[in-house]
């Protein structure tokens, strides 16, 4: 390829970035936003809502799952419906019981009833309608741009288009010479015009490694079964489980348990007249299959034929902190283990995959690495502006241009 044709294919994908980038790139920068102000959603919700907020007892024992669940459910007698328990994320925070789509609120997408209960006292702290709080409205825009599940496909699309962005951006940036000091510094010295550049340039060039994984793991938590197939041509993936069949955040999403029947591939107790297992029971069940791991989720069984599924933290989940993959589905009367998840037997595929979520957030580099997070959702903010200003400064140009000539 000649220089000349090298200049006009640079060209052609300059227009593309440009028009790609001012038609749908708000889009971009709404989910960047929102995602930046995600990656702290619990500390902006305790905030908000102070009366959650626990003083640490070390000395006083806590009350047991079994003793959330008799509390919750006494609290919502008509909600038929099994509920998922969740432990305290820090010594400060309350349990959390999460009930899917509470009947009331219909079939509206990604609604779970959410009540906080006090680790020492048993008191209901608060409850509330996921979606209907400041910062989890600002979860679902991020998660499906309030649009239900068609948003939340679109979301998954922008993964596709946000790695477009990013990689035109990459070959427009590319010199075809020699690199130089001025393709990686911004100039605050020359004007606005060439600063303007310069922060598009290296706002879009630093960023670049987030950006695709940003792009990646957002499309990949939408359509999953696309990555999993490109993987499992090159790796043994682990057994499918009710986490895997149905997404692995029960944040917000519809929980499991709702699924307990409805999917073919979900595992079943056998009733055989024996009552059913305390939550403890359960729960010491899950811990002799992963001694040393921490609990995490409890998800209690949905009719005669529901399981019992605890989600843990296997001690070599260092990625994971917040949404391990450890887990142990059981029949609710025995203990039979029916599946399980074992991260400690993962292949490099599945590990790869595990480590979707905190790498989309930044857990997995800990508190730098969700700074870092923060701050590279502002960018594509940053990299909006400045394209915007370049292309209204071109339009003058041509305008003053053709002014002339005439």
């Amino acid at each position: 390829m000649g220089e000349s044709d090298k200049y006009r294919l640079r060209r052609l994908f300059v227009v593309i970035h440009r028009y790609v980038g001012l038609t749908i790139g708000l889009i971009v920068v709404v989910l960047g936003l929102s995602g930046s102000i995600i990656v702290y959603w619990r500390e902006i919700d305790r905030t908000f809502n102070p009366q959650e907020r626990v003083v640490h007892e070390p000395s006083r024992p806590m009350i047991s799952l079994d003793e959330v669940l008799a509390i919750v459910k006494k609290a919502h007698p008509q909600r038929p419906k099994p509920w998922t328990l969740e432990m305290p994320h820090d010594d400060n925070a309350a349990y959390y019981a999460t009930y899917s789509r509470p009947e009331e609120r219909g079939l509206k997408y990604s609604t779970n009833l959410h009540v906080a209960v006090h680790p020492y006292t048993g008191e209901i702290l608060r409850s509330w309608y996921w979606g209907e709080t400041p910062v989890s409205w600002i979860y679902d825009v991020h998660a499906n741009l309030q649009a239900g599940l068609f948003g939340h496909q679109v979301v998954g699309a922008f993964g596709v288009v946000l790695l477009f962005i990013s990689l035109t951006g990459l070959y427009v940036w590319w010199p075809i010479g020699a690199f130089r000091k001025r393709h990686f510094l911004v100039k605050t010295d020359s004007g606005a015009p060439r600063m303007e550049l310069d922060l598009h340039r290296a706002g879009g060039f630093y960023s670049l490694p987030l950006m695709i994984i940003f792009a990646v793991t957002g499309y990949m938590f939408v359509f999953p079964s696309h990555l999993q197939g490109v993987v499992a041509q090159v790796s043994t993936l682990g057994q499918v489980t009710p986490m895997s069949l149905h997404g692995g955040d029960e944040t917000h999403g519809t929980s499991s348990g709702e699924h307990q029947h409805d999917d073919p591939r979900y595992p079943e107790s056998m009733p055989r007249g024996l009552p059913s297992m305390s939550v403890g029971q359960a729960v010491s069940r899950a811990l002799e299959v992963f001694p040393g791991a921490e609990i995490k989720r409890v998800y209690s069984p949905a009719g005669e034929k529901g399981v019992y599924g605890v989600i843990l933290r296997h001690p070599v989940e260092r990625l994971n902190k917040s949404y391990p993959v450890t887990e142990v589905w059981m029949d609710q009367y025995d203990g039979r283990v029916i599946v399980k998840s074992d991260p400690s037997q993962n292949s490099a595929g599945q590990d790869f995959l595990d480590a979707a979520l905190p790498l989309h957030n930044g857990e997995a580099a800990g508190g730098f690495g969700r700074a870092l997070v923060f701050i590279a959702g502002l960018v594509p903010l940053l990299l909006f502006i400045t394209g915007i200003l370049q292309w209204l400064r071109r339009r003058r140009r041509s305008a003053v241009a053709e002014s002339v000539a005439a």
